[in-house]
């Protein structure tokens, strides 16, 4: 396969790209340009090309009025330039990273950013529909792994147990559902191999898949954590509150993606993050 990758410069998209290059794959990692340059003029001497799995995004937990342009560009504008550009590119299919943050427990999106990827969710559907060009989206929980500079939940945990310094938590009732960074990299990687192969247990006309996991409140995944890691840790639990619009329960839309399995559990996850963080903070 020959493969157009965006987000190259994140922690899933640095992940996937490593993996390609390993297995030899040709893939062409895409920046955003400025929108006077059409991207499929840039990617033409590229051409032919496969397919196009589209990770690129602009995260912002809430937002300022300030902000609102920024988001509009990264998780809408240059998603949708991408999916024209597939589509003049001759690519057969599109994958897009998706988030269970798009339906809160009443169906609305749990804040701007989501929202602004639903709605890019309903612009891929249009190019399945208008010029079949094959798009699959590619639900996401929480991530982790070795290497994640991100200030996410398992880091803060790492420090935490290392230093043993008070973390004020939530009640920690909320599910949450962690898959290790190299599980979702297996994830996109079966996705786009299915679509490219047109595999009949996927049928890439807009639907979402989801990565079937175990279940765990924020309390039991703690638990899990310092079993793992033979640490306690110091978390003050029930000092903060709950953030807005919070997603107690997690609901997935859509289906449990075929032909992958989970191949790193928590336990083994969480004890080698810990030993990688252990051996960074040491040198």
């Amino acid at each position: 396969m020959k493969v157009i990758l965006t987000g190259t410069t994140g922690f899933l998209g640095s992940a996937l790209l490593r993996r390609f290059h390993e297995l030899g794959m040709e893939t062409i990692a895409v920046g955003r340009t400025p929108v006077n340059q059409c991207i499929s003029d840039i990617l033409a001497p590229n051409a032919p090309i496969d397919g196009c799995i589209h990770l690129a995004t602009y995260y912002l937990p809430s937002h300022a009025e300030e902000q609102i342009p920024d988001l509009i560009d990264a998780n809408v504008t240059f998603g949708t330039r991408m999916l024209e550009a597939s589509v003049k590119l001759g690519c057969k299919w599109f994958v897009n990273a998706a988030s269970f943050w798009q339906h809160a427990s009443d169906g609305i999106p749990v804040n701007l950013y989501s929202a602004m990827k639903e709605a890019f969710q309903g612009i891929a559907a249009y190019y399945n529909a208008a010029y079949g060009l094959k798009v699959a989206n590619l639900e996401l929980t929480d991530t982790y792994g070795e290497g994640d500079t991100r200030k996410k939940l398992v880091n803060l945990w790492c420090r935490a147990l290392s230093e043993q310094t008070p973390l004020p938590m939530s009640k920690g009732l909320q599910e949450i559902e962690l898959v290790h960074r190299d599980d979702i990299v297996d994830a996109f990687l079966t996705l786009a191999r299915m679509l490219d192969t047109g595999d009949e247990k996927v049928k890439g006309c807009g639907e979402t898949y989801f990565l079937p996991v175990e279940k765990m409140t924020l309390r039991e995944t703690a638990s899990v954590f310092e079993e793992a890691t033979g640490g306690k840790l110091p978390i003050l639990w029930g000092v903060r509150p709950e953030r807005a619009r919070e997603i107690m329960k997690i609901a997935h839309r859509g289906s449990p993606l075929p032909r992958w399995k989970q191949t790193i559990n928590l336990a083994a996850g969480f004890t080698s993050l810990y030993e990688w963080f252990k051996v960074k903070n040491d040198t």
